[in-house]
């Protein structure tokens, strides 16, 4: 009886501060300065990092058709696609010769790539998951931005930009949604959507 009544009290106690650290992270990104909340979003892999409403966590703008400026100032560069790059000659030229596609295409699918995923996230609160998957250089690319999947009303922003044909599964990543965003892919091939039209 002893022992039982021991037990149920260390779960009791275990489960009571699981609660308590929770919502004491929650409180750490709700009043966290940009600096702080950079430092929570490098310590929490795979969790989520962000809930939704959190002002620090809002897209302010696009960068380009795969990377999003959030208002506390960091960059994001959503994992698992790339999407065509207006200015880069060669990275175009590579992907075009990859997949086929016409490298002077790849300036008009770029800005139109950046306009939908700005539609998509611009102004919106998102929620920001670390693929666990993903062990490169702390999360982070050669640029320095967080490497995320970002999910905004609700949606997989990384999944519908690929579904909807405005990029292509990356080749370089390594990213735990890959069989699905390789389907995706293929679909918007098979249906001449965004950049396969």
């Amino acid at each position: 009886m002893r022992r039982t009544r021991s037990s149920v009290l260390f779960l009791f106690y275990f489960f009571s501060a699981l609660v308590l650290l929770q919502k004491n992270l929650w409180a750490q990104t709700d009043k966290a300065s940009p600096a702080a909340l950079q430092e929570i979003i490098d310590q929490q892999d795979p969790m989520s990092v962000s809930k939704k409403n959190n002002p620090y966590l809002r897209v302010i703008k696009a960068l380009d058709g795969n990377s999003v400026l959030l208002s506390d100032g960091l960059k994001i560069r959503l994992i698992g696609y790339d999407a065509p790059d207006a200015y880069d000659k060669k990275i175009n030229q590579r992907y075009a010769e990859m997949f086929g596609i016409h490298p002077q295409n790849f300036r008009t699918f770029a800005r139109q790539s950046a306009e939908y995923l700005n539609q998509m996230t611009g102004g919106k609160s998102v929620v920001v998951h670390i693929d666990r998957y993903n062990t490169v250089r702390q999360h982070r690319d050669e640029d320095s931005r967080l490497l995320a999947y970002l999910y905004a009303d609700g949606v997989f922003v990384n999944a519908e930009m690929v579904r909807q044909g405005y990029g292509f599964v990356s080749r370089t990543d390594t990213f735990q949604y890959q069989t699905l965003f390789l389907r995706y892919e293929k679909q918007a091939k098979e249906t001449r959507r965004g950049i396969w039209s």
